[in-house]
């Protein structure tokens, strides 16, 4: 099990979440895909036009030190490293479940992989319960999303390029923990957002009017 901040497992949930198509008709899309790689835990979701890549170090102080780490609690762990995909609706409840208010933010919550399925579980602590879920793991593809960024991480000259107002406007959810810095990889390939350290995007621009009718035409 790996132990972080609620609010960060909460924080990487709430990153991602957004950009899972929400129409469970499409379960590939449909989903959250959660991870540790024995060095950071990691959330990812997409659909057919965007998608998101959010982490967590245990070395992260996004409080600037004012929190106080657990004694019998540190942060982090050991676990080899695990995959699990989830519905978008079983992420959704896990951070409702998890919500605390800002006095209880950085209370200890572990998380794991058990058999194919998602384990979180939090001991009980001062005005908060004990609470162990077990979320079904699913069956489904999904893609490398490190590998679709290594593979358009080139930065390439464009006039113009035009975007979907309401999938850029997913990126405003995303925790600003930095500026949003856009890297254009030519006016097909999907643009790169980063925002902060900890969170990766990508866009897929839409072809222009004048471009789709001269392939009408053709």
């Amino acid at each position: 099990m790996i132990t972080l901040p609620t609010c960060e497992l909460t924080g990487i949930l709430n990153d991602t979440i957004p950009f899972a198509l929400d129409d469970p008709e499409y379960p590939e899309w449909n989903c959250i895909r959660i991870c540790w790689d024995g060095d950071q835990l990691h959330t990812q979701a997409r659909d057919e036009a965007h998608a998101a890549w959010s982490r967590w170090h245990p070395d992260d102080d996004p409080d600037q030190g004012s929190a106080q780490e657990s004694l019998l609690e540190p942060y982090g762990g050991d676990d080899q490293p695990w995959t699990v995909v989830i519905r978008l609706a079983d992420a959704k409840a896990l951070t409702k479940m998890h919500k605390v208010d800002k006095k209880q933010m950085f209370a200890p919550v572990a998380i794991g992989e058990d058999a194919g399925n998602l384990r979180v579980h939090r001991n009980r602590q001062p005005g908060l319960m004990a609470i162990t879920t077990t979320i079904e793991g699913q069956e489904v593809k999904f893609p490398d999303l490190a590998a679709v960024v290594t593979q358009h991480d080139r930065a390439d000259a464009v006039r113009t390029i035009a975007f979907t107002p309401g999938l850029i406007a997913h990126f405003g959810q995303v925790r600003p923990r930095g500026p949003m810095e856009v890297t254009f990889t030519g006016q097909r390939g999907p643009a790169i957002v980063a925002i902060g350290d900890r969170f990766t995007g990508l866009i897929q621009p839409v072809r222009a009017a004048v471009e789709q009718g001269l392939k009408a035409v053709a």
